[in-house]
């Protein structure tokens, strides 16, 4: 009876992918003044001191396995942006990660460590998904009932269609699922309270996103910036057309898969930091005499958009900011803003609006 009892516990670790062998069995012997990895190059990958916070003393490679040496217990890891390294091996004295200081490493298929998940894919540490092997392979990426915040950049560049995602997140920090470039659809937690900036920067395929109510966007700036196909919002905070994604009279993203002309709803008093940014199919849009606020950066880079039909009769209040940061930037030369006739003298005499006089043309709407 003991025999058959002590099978089932084996037969158990092993199905639950917990077995040491799935760890590497070399794994209790590493030092807590070394870090081990594979390259595929089977050669050494150079690090630099900075990437830690213990100075590095030696890096061989040998037996298939680079070791690296430090000359005081590896406690932090900063960033390791090598394209050759397939897996890596943590010693427990590693407490912290600088964000996600795996998300350059294209090749990395595995980590081995006390905070990895049993398969090896995901580093979790105090309820934080820090990061996801940029070679994850499945479609799919599930991450585990329990986590409570998805970190900074934790699954950057990871090729997945779909993330599904446990109702215990009640955060997902900046970057957390940019350039993910083959995500479709993402469907946020019902008790997802905070969102970063950049989360799904330059997901170029992501076409539909549901956003909870629980969730408060302040802050929350560029979200979707760069996901070109991107054709709606569904959720509490989806404007009528499923276009907008606005919160407390605030636009804070925009749906832009083949929208050359849009008008902004009303009631929108405030419209985001790159809420419009590289919109490359947008040629024409009207804001309404509602908007009073326009954010940085906010039509930055919208390489087609030729016209603004701007209805508030006061100057909507823009920043002085340069770059990224100037609302128009990066707009065709000859862009026109059109305004009320009644207050082009106010634009004209407008600070910050004055900068661009040479576009602004009064208008009877």
């Amino acid at each position: 009876m003991k025999r058959v009892l002590f099978l089932a516990i084996i037969a158990a670790i092993v199905v639950c992918g917990c077995g040491k062998e799935d760890m590497g069995e070399y794994y209790p012997t590493i030092g807590n003044r070394e870090l081990h990895y594979v390259s595929r190059s089977g050669e050494v990958v150079p690090f630099e001191d900075d990437d830690f916070d213990a100075p590095v003393i030696s890096n061989t490679y040998t037996n298939g396995r680079g070791v690296v040496t430090f000359a005081s217990p590896l406690r932090k890891i900063y960033f390791l942006g090598s394209l050759d390294i397939t897996s890596i091996t943590i010693p427990t004295s590693v407490t912290e990660f600088e964000g996600n200081p795996f998300k350059s490493c294209k090749n990395l298929a595995r980590f081995i460590s006390k905070y990895s998940t049993s398969d090896g894919y995901a580093l979790v540490k105090d309820n934080t998904l820090i990061a996801v092997a940029r070679n994850y392979r499945e479609e799919s990426f599930e991450i585990a009932y329990g986590v409570k915040r998805i970190g900074n950049s934790a699954l950057l560049g990871v090729k997945i269609r779909s993330i599904v995602i446990p109702n215990s997140v009640a955060a997902i920090d900046d970057n957390a699922f940019a350039e993910c470039e083959e995500l479709e659809l993402l469907v946020l937690p019902e008790r997802l309270q905070n969102i970063g900036k950049d989360v799904c920067l330059d997901c170029v395929n992501l076409k539909e996103v549901t956003v909870p109510e629980s969730i408060t966007l302040e802050g929350a700036y560029g979200c979707f910036v760069g996901c070109d196909n991107l054709e709606r919002f569904s959720g509490a905070y989806a404007s009528a057309d499923g276009r907008c994604l606005v919160v407390d009279k605030t636009l804070y993203a925009f749906a832009p898969k083949d929208i050359a002309e849009y008008t902004i709803p009303k009631g929108v008093e405030t419209i985001a930091e790159r809420s419009f940014a590289e919109c490359d199919r947008l040629k024409s849009v009207t804001i309404p005499a509602s908007v009073e606020s326009i954010g940085d950066g906010a039509f930055y880079n919208s390489s087609h958009l030729e016209e603004l039909y701007i209805h508030s009769t006061t100057p909507p209040t823009i920043s002085g900011g340069a770059g990224s940061a100037d609302p128009f930037a990066n707009l065709p030369s000859d862009y026109v803003i059109y305004v009320p006739k009644s207050s082009e003298a106010k634009y004209r005499a407008d600070n910050n609006w004055s900068r661009y006089e040479e576009h602004i043309v009064g208008k009877n709407f």
